[in-house]
């Protein structure tokens, strides 16, 4: 059995190939996608200007985190004695530093995160930014436009997997910082006869005729990044009871698989549990 978009890592850990190069119907030119590079690097460029220089930033942060500590010193001292009726000036004569640092550190952060939101209206309302964003956007619709993309198509997410096979069974494998499962948004369409996977790259197309069903599998995995507009835990992606770690990592309970036969090969392609409904409108299951 193989993974469509998994990465096999049995024998080389340092391999990177997604599997299922032979189901690319279309392909993106090399001049376009050079040209998407180009404009999601000026996008880049546009949103560092309109953040403060590094230093000013690192002054930030520091004055920020002797704002935070100081107060959570003087806080402390407080309820440790206040058994004994010590009160802000007893307290003040103890750690007069303490005080001197908190209110140091806030006035430094407040008035850096003032001029931080100055500078970056200033940026927004030059309009670079925004037009350097609509002319990726307009790049990326076009290549859509190229691989029949119905419009209004949502983004998809799919899991890319690394694994290792042992006994003829797929075992999830973490690389380094990675996760086994990475989540990829990617356009998941019918075109009557197929099921179409497009990304900016490339397409990629299932014939219906060779898809067996969906199956769920009932264990716990986590995948990153997150890639909705609304939080896991929030709207329509509630009912799933996800979780999150503090690396941004989100585990659910269970995944779906799309099993398929190519050329008497066995496939399958897997998915996060709340995308079930967009495969089963693809594939037209009730």
């Amino acid at each position: 059995m193989k993974l469509l978009f998994g990465t096999d890592i049995t024998n080389d850990k340092n391999n990177t190939e997604l599997a299922g190069s032979e189901f690319i119907v279309e392909r993106t030119d090399r001049a376009t996608l050079d040209s998407l590079e180009r404009a999601n690097e000026k996008v880049e460029q546009e949103i560092e200007k309109t953040k403060l220089p590094t230093a000013l930033r690192l002054i930030k942060s520091i004055a920020g985190y002797a704002f935070a500590a100081m107060a959570i010193l003087f806080v402390r001292f407080y309820f440790n004695n206040s058994t004994e009726g010590v009160g802000f000036s007893q307290i003040y004569a103890r750690i007069p530093w303490a005080l001197w640092i908190a209110v140091g550190g806030g006035i430094v952060w407040a008035v850096l995160a003032i001029i931080a939101h100055k500078h970056s209206e200033e940026i927004v309302q030059t309009g670079d930014l925004a037009f350097a964003d609509k002319n990726s956007d307009m790049i990326v619709e076009s290549i859509y436009r190229n691989f029949s993309v119905p419009e209004g198509t949502p983004d998809t997410d799919i899991l890319c997997i690394s694994y290792k096979q042992k006994n003829g069974e797929i075992k999830p494998k973490s690389r380094k910082t990675l996760p086994a499962h990475i989540n990829i948004a990617f356009k998941v369409f019918n075109d009557g006869t197929r099921l179409c996977i497009a990304e900016r790259a490339n397409k990629y197309a299932i014939d219906l005729s060779c898809i067996k069903g969906i199956r769920r599998v009932d264990k716990r995995i986590y995948m990153a990044p997150w890639n909705k507009d609304e939080y896991f835990n929030e709207g329509i992606y509630k009912q799933y009871k996800m979780t999150a770690n503090q690396y941004g990592h989100v585990y659910m309970k269970y995944y779906y698989a799309l099993e398929f036969v190519s050329n008497g090969v066995e496939w399958e392609l897997h998915f996060p549990c709340y995308e079930f409904e967009t495969f089963k409108k693809a594939l037209n299951i009730r």
